[in-house]
């Protein structure tokens, strides 16, 4: 592609993104540069599995392609001043960052999806409930294509959520919806799938638990991107550890209880977890989550472990902001993106895409 560059965009860990026209149809597009070690696909470095996931997208029909950032193209060339000649990796051997000279970077040309949800939440520009709910049901659907093809995306925040203004219809299946904003969803880099053979990646059992909903409803329904613009935010990590489920049940007793009874809704896996936590026999093996003990072998490699302790903070948030946003220690009362009963109906029915999709569609 012959182009010109407009902007830069982002220089991260070891990806360059910049914002480039074709000179030829004066078209958009984004350029991704990346440092990589010899010419074959190594999915270790995460610039692969944009080429990958993007790939997987250019290929779809329109009416899907249009939510997912889809490839146009990419080539191999001696790195030069518009990247990084340095692929840095974690080693888990050593637990360190270490890094390789190369001066080979692969380059892709993605498409350009627009200003990010993050812009649009934080200059406020998505006020009305009914196009809260249509954004819900886009990036619910974009996450529902990659899952049907065995992607995990596992980085669902609203920097990776695009948009832009449409005047026309957006099917969604056999639906239609009315909406001001196209969404996608874009940002591959993190993403998970059995075709990696990554170790400790879990692919499938991430897919079964439905992480990227979970995902999506802590970073973008709990609205931590606005939180995370707060001067001086703490320092939180994004998983929610065994330390907070413990703070509830101590000093919110009331609230415990609440999410307790709902998630016991879900059946005896959720029962048979609040039961081995209530016997504080369940701090034998969250010392180390990779491992597998027999204390509470319920899916996978005890994936769902993570799903329920994620999904406790989530309905903490939605029954007492107030206390959830006092208990992260943010000084702010930003509330959450929608209303308690519809986050509680997504967790309710969290492995149910589809469903989740029509409850909101009915409402709009």
């Amino acid at each position: 592609m012959n182009y010109t560059i407009i902007k830069l965009l982002s220089n991260g860990f070891n990806n360059t993104v910049y914002l480039i026209e074709n000179n030829e149809d004066k078209i958009k597009y984004i350029l991704k540069i990346g440092p990589i070690v010899g010419d074959k696909t190594n999915y270790s470095n995460e610039i692969w599995k944009d080429y990958d996931v993007s790939l997987f997208a250019s290929k779809l029909f329109n009416n899907k392609r249009r939510f997912l950032m889809s490839s146009h193209g990419h080539s191999i060339n001696n790195c030069n001043k518009l990247s990084n000649k340095m692929y840095q990796y974690f080693d888990t051997t050593t637990n360190k960052i270490n890094s390789i000279k190369t001066n080979k970077c692969l380059h892709l040309f993605l498409d350009y999806k627009g200003n990010s949800l993050a812009k649009l939440i934080s200059s406020n520009l998505i006020k009305t409930t009914r196009e809260k709910y249509n954004m819900i049901i886009q990036v619910l659907y974009a996450l529902n294509i990659l899952k049907q093809s065995g992607y995990c995306h596992n980085d669902v925040h609203a920097n990776n959520i695009t948009y832009t203004e449409t005047d026309k219809p957006i099917k969604i299946g056999s639906k239609t919806l009315t909406s001001k904003y196209q969404y996608s969803l874009i940002d591959y880099g993190n993403s998970k799938h059995i075709k990696y053979k990554e170790k400790y990646a879990y692919a499938n059992e991430h897919l079964k638990i439905n992480w990227d909903v979970i995902y999506f409803i802590k970073e973008v329904i709990l609205q931590h991107i606005l939180l995370l613009d707060l001067k001086n935010p703490p320092q939180i990590n994004p998983l929610f550890r065994m330390e907070n489920i413990k703070l509830i049940k101590n000093k919110h007793t009331d609230i415990w209880n609440k999410i307790k009874n709902t998630l016991c809704k879900k059946g005896n896996d959720y029962i048979k977890w609040f039961d081995i936590f209530e016997s504080n026999e369940i701090n034998k093996f969250y010392i180390n989550f990779n491992n597998e003990y027999p204390q509470l072998k319920l899916d996978g490699k005890n994936i769902i472990n993570l799903s329920i302790t994620n999904e406790i903070d989530i309905l903490f948030s939605a029954y007492n902001r107030t206390k959830w946003l006092k208990t992260n220690m943010w000084k702010s009362d930003i509330p959450n993106l929608i209303s308690c009963k519809d986050i509680e109906f997504m967790i309710l029915n969290l492995r149910d895409t589809n469903k989740i999709i029509t409850y909101f569609y009915s409402k709009i």
